[in-house]
């Protein structure tokens, strides 16, 4: 995980240089201290589909009825990429409370895709593969 940055927003910046198992806790490990209510799990790119969400290929593509945003896909606005060079932004204000933002995140060669999802806290990890 890149550099401590944080947007015009608030929201918190993170790039990924790595989507190895080990820098994918790390990245999980920093963003839980720093308040952020996150697991981030290291798939690989045929397991995507477990959570139910839309996969999200960096740069992001139009998703049906306008872009993520607070009202619309919120869970992809809370995990959101932004410049298409593997950087993202997570907005610890979205998540809804009780609950934690489930990332997986993998990497199909060429770029990094992401499914995201809100979960009660203490939901036990999904099964990517099942």
């Amino acid at each position: 995980m890149g550099g401590d940055q944080t947007a015009p927003d608030g929201a918190l910046l993170i790039t990924f240089n790595s989507t190895s198992a080990k820098d994918v806790a790390r990245a999980e490990a920093d963003l839980q201290r720093r308040g952020v209510r996150i697991e981030l799990v290291a798939a690989t790119h045929d397991c995507l589909g477990v959570l139910g969400a839309a996969l999200l290929p960096t740069p992001p593509h139009p998703e049906p009825g306008g872009p993520p945003s607070r009202g619309n896909l919120p869970a992809l606005y809370a995990f959101q990429s932004l410049t298409g060079d593997d950087t993202f932004a997570v907005r610890p204000d979205v998540i809804p409370a009780g609950h934690a933002l489930w990332v997986a995140i993998a990497d199909n060669g060429t770029t990094l895709l992401t499914v995201s999802d809100f979960r009660p806290l203490g939901s036990p990890q999904p099964n990517f593969c099942a």
